[in-house]
């Protein structure tokens, strides 16, 4: 039965809620955050550029600290792509 929720439903968003990210949430959160740079930038902190707010992460999204990256030399890329470049 849980497989036939509708996606606006309380389980759905609780197991996979990347699955509900839209664009009226990214708006949203773009108009939040532009008040509250507008409310920060008549401080004495805003000011003085100190404490800047920072934006709302999405529940599933990390913070930019937290990314990982991988690297991949030219020969392993070209394998990954299946490329041949021996000639």
């Amino acid at each position: 039965m849980a497989a036939f929720l509708p996606p606006e439903s309380a389980t759905w968003r609780a197991v996979a809620p990347e699955a509900t990210h839209s664009n009226e949430a990214e708006l949203l959160r773009s108009v939040e955050y532009s008040l509250r740079l507008l409310v920060w930038a008549k401080t004495k902190d805003g000011a003085k550029n100190r404490n800047h707010p920072d934006a709302v992460l999405f529940p599933w999204e990390k913070p930019q600290a937290e990314y990982e990256f991988d690297v991949m030399t030219f020969d392993e890329a070209n394998a990954f792509l299946g490329w041949d470049v021996s000639a």
